[in-house]
């Protein structure tokens, strides 16, 4: 008789414990439903960046590490985090404004979390857009020559180039 009443607890806490486990769903993972300016948009040089998740956002995992704004020219973008009042919306405002035409990229580290303690997806999550530009008179003045020959009399053959501010002046061309 004890041994039947033993079988029947271990049956019943099996139960349970299978009933548990299928009930029980691990956090789904945090998605991005919205962003400003929007994938590949144009938007102005002062523009703040802002991520709008499917769920509340968990603060303590959004630092300059997990939420990354890299400007082709002006660099990393640094500055203060702003949630929206249900924390879904998580905003950028950058310290300084980014160089007219630059292409801007956000990268979000999968260690950015839900309010649940859910993750967003493993491979991250990636965009970018570009600064506007204003009209140009279209007049333009030479204001240096120089070589790339280091060599000289031998060829060189130059396959791209890309401005940039080298000296953090806030421009990508000489003073």
């Amino acid at each position: 008789m004890k041994s039947m009443t033993r079988i029947r607890a271990r049956l019943a806490l099996a139960v349970v414990s299978a009933l548990v486990l299928l009930t029980t769903r691990p956090a789904t993972a945090i998605s991005v439903v919205a962003l400003s300016p929007t994938r590949l948009g144009i938007a102005p040089k002062d523009t703040a960046v802002t991520i709008t998740f499917d769920g509340p956002v968990n603060h303590a995992s959004l630092t300059a590490d997990s939420f990354r704004v890299f400007g082709k020219q002006s660099g990393t973008a640094t500055g203060s985090f702003t949630f929206s009042p249900d924390d879904t919306a998580v905003t950028l405002t950058p310290t300084r404004p980014f160089m007219a035409g630059e292409v801007v990229h956000l990268n979000l580290s999968h260690d950015v979390k839900g309010a649940d303690a859910s993750s967003l997806r493993s491979a991250g999550y990636t965009y970018q857009f570009r600064i506007a530009t204003t009209p140009s008179s279209r007049s333009f003045t030479r204001i240096q020559n120089f070589s790339n020959r280091d060599n000289p009399g031998v060829n060189t053959h130059l396959y791209g180039a890309m401005a940039g501010d080298v000296n953090g002046d806030g421009f990508t061309s000489p003073p």
